[in-house]
């Protein structure tokens, strides 16, 4: 460890040369119910792309392919690596880190140039003392926060000097995700603080400045961010670091309101309780575009004081009874009126509130239920003889499928904005459909039996299996039917 005194008598350390790399998964989603209508076109349309394909394989492959539902995929992948090529095996990792934090928005300044130079250790130089050098006071190279509240900006500042005999050149500045660095800060000739640029030379003995910030958005528990420096010091990178105990600012319970299944026409209310970590009193107020059509959200505050604002609330959701059949995924974004701490707000800012959020999901289910959601006929030949069905569930207790047979059509695709009308299809003719009940259940199957397609037909195929109910609610289910037709397939 090389030692030295500055000019205001600080003593400084050189940093140790290990570098730790780290891979982040940022993401997020937001999915709104779907109906059986828009669900059964998805999967249609998966289905037909999954036929084509099936097709596809059967010519190019030189083989004659016989079509299923499920396909088979075979495939191996192998990696060598070499354990001895260490520089190699670096580099590519250094690489890795810049591809992961592509597209995240750091703050400006901390990229420098386009990318740093391969890492390259000279240990002869660091054995002489000879060379550039970066250092920092002991014990200055990582700050620890200790525990914040979450969401929290926290700010810091590192103090950093040119040593060695000769001088430093820093090439880029790269922090992991979770935080942002200022530009770099180094002393001109005049003494004076002023912004490097990178690639610039920086004599030995001037001191250097790094503003830096950690966010705690979106984080508990212990966390740490680094920094890595790198330069033509001979040990190639400098790694400063940032840590926290981060405490939540809310407490939800429960986080996640899970309704499970809920029939159409039915209503259920489910609760949670939203309050601060810290017991600060709050305004709460949930913003209006996160709330799922079809629901009723209310929030109400517990033992309120004269102003409104109160440490606990209570937030009720109430789905149904006009939901739209599908899956609900949602989340319900509340806001307090807390300004979030260590906020570097410019002129015409909006300083950003503490936020959280719970999750809302259900299963809107009508009075049936069937599956698959679309028959798939497959790779056909001309003539082939293929059968397909789908089981439709009751879940109408008051509307038997065993006294209620429905009829069938086959037909066309649907015409555009007239819902319930479909075009007329001229392959109809060369399928039967039969419906066959399910012994002790409310359900039904409904087989498709395609009888085999004339001599002449090629290409991709697509129809309409329309089971006509009776039911005041639901008064038919559409199943799309797609398939390929090539001549030789086996």
């Amino acid at each position: 460890m090389t030692r030295f005194l500055s000019s205001n008598s600080l003593l400084f350390a050189a940093l140790a040369p290990a570098a730790l790399l780290f891979s982040v998964s940022c993401g997020g989603s937001d999915q709104a119910a779907t109906t059986d209508g828009q669900a059964a076109s998805t999967h249609a349309d998966r289905g037909h792309a999954d036929d084509l394909a099936a097709a596809n394989h059967a010519e190019t492959s030189g083989h004659d392919d016989h079509a299923h539902d499920d396909h088979a995929h075979d495939g191996e992948a192998e990696q060598e690596v070499d354990m001895k090529a260490k520089a190699a095996e670096m580099n590519a990792a250094r690489e890795a880190l810049n591809d992961a934090h592509a597209g995240h928005d750091h703050g400006p300044g901390e990229h420098g140039v386009a990318g740093p130079p391969p890492i390259v250790v000279n240990e002869e130089m660091i054995a002489s003392g000879d060379g550039p050098r970066v250092t920092y006071e002991i014990g200055r190279d990582s700050v620890d926060f200790g525990r914040v509240t979450q969401g929290a900006v926290l700010h810091h500042t590192y103090d950093l000097q040119s040593a060695g005999n000769q001088d430093l050149i820093i090439t880029q500045i790269k922090p992991t995700c979770g935080c942002t660095v200022a530009k770099l800060l180094v002393e001109n000739e005049a003494g004076e603080m002023v912004e490097y640029v990178y690639g610039d030379p920086i004599k030995p003995g001037s001191k250097m400045e790094l503003p830096a910030k950690m966010h705690t958005k979106n984080k508990r528990g212990n966390q740490t961010v680094r920094i890595n420096v790198f330069s033509n010091d001979p040990r190639a990178t400098m790694q400063l670091g940032m840590t926290a105990s981060i405490d939540p600012f809310f407490n939800i319970n429960p986080g996640f309101l899970t309704f499970g299944k809920i029939s159409v026409g039915e209503e259920v209310i489910k609760t949670a309780s939203i309050s601060t970590a810290k017991g600060q009193p709050m305004m709460l107020t949930i913003l209006e575009h996160t709330q799922p059509a079809g629901a009723r959200v209310t929030l109400e505050p517990k033992n309120p004081d004269a102003d409104g604002r109160s440490r606990s609330w209570e937030l009720t959701v109430a789905l149904g009874p006009d939901l739209p059949e599908g899956n609900l995924a949602r989340q319900l974004q509340l806001v307090s009126d807390i300004e979030i701490e260590g906020q570097e707000l410019r002129e015409g800012d909006v300083s950003e509130k503490y936020q959280a959020s719970v999750t809302v999901s259900a299963e809107v289910v009508g009075p049936f239920t069937y599956t698959p959601a679309y028959l798939s006929m497959g790779l056909v030949r001309p003539g082939e003889l293929r059968t397909r069905s789908v089981r439709i569930d009751g879940h109408d207790a008051n509307y038997l499928l065993s006294e209620h047979t429905p009829s069938l059509r086959i037909v066309g695709l649907p015409v555009p904005n007239e819902p319930g009308a479909y075009e007329d299809w001229d392959l109809a003719e060369f399928f039967v459909a039969e419906v066959k009940p399910v012994e002790g259940q409310n359900a039904i199957d409904v087989e498709l039996r395609l009888e085999g397609l004339p001599e002449d037909k090629r290409g991709s195929f697509g129809g309409m299996l329309v089971v006509d109910m009776d039911h005041p609610t639901k008064k038919e289910i559409p199943l799309r039917i797609t398939g390929v037709c090539r001549g030789g397939a086996k």
